[in-house]
């Protein structure tokens, strides 16, 4: 009995503490994104407000707003991917034609 009940309370332990610490590292990612987003967040309502004060009152939501901060930090950090991909990938396909061009045979 009192090994059972403590089989059961560590399983429960070692269950419950990887999900609270990847529940905690989403919350810090998620807070990253959010602080690094809202500038650009804040910048973009400044303008919605002064061309239509209704629409701006629609998405004021804080909810609605890190999202946006959050999709715009994701968009941006695809874009320098994209473009650091583009340029590794040249250079990387540069060095192969001049390796393959000074192989005598080839």
């Amino acid at each position: 009995m009192l090994g059972k009940l403590r089989r059961n309370i560590g399983a429960g332990i070692l269950t419950f503490i990887p999900i609270w610490v990847t529940a905690w590292v989403i919350s810090v990612l998620v807070g990253i994104l959010v602080s690094l987003g809202s500038p650009f967040v804040n910048v973009m309502f400044g303008w919605v407000r002064n061309l239509s004060p209704g629409l701006a009152s629609a998405f004021s939501a804080p909810w609605f707003q890190s999202a946006i901060a959050i999709a715009t930090v994701l968009a941006a950090l695809y874009l320098l991917g994209e473009i650091a991909t583009a340029v590794a990938g040249r250079r990387l396909l540069a060095a192969f034609d001049y390796l393959i061009s000074h192989i005598p045979i080839v």
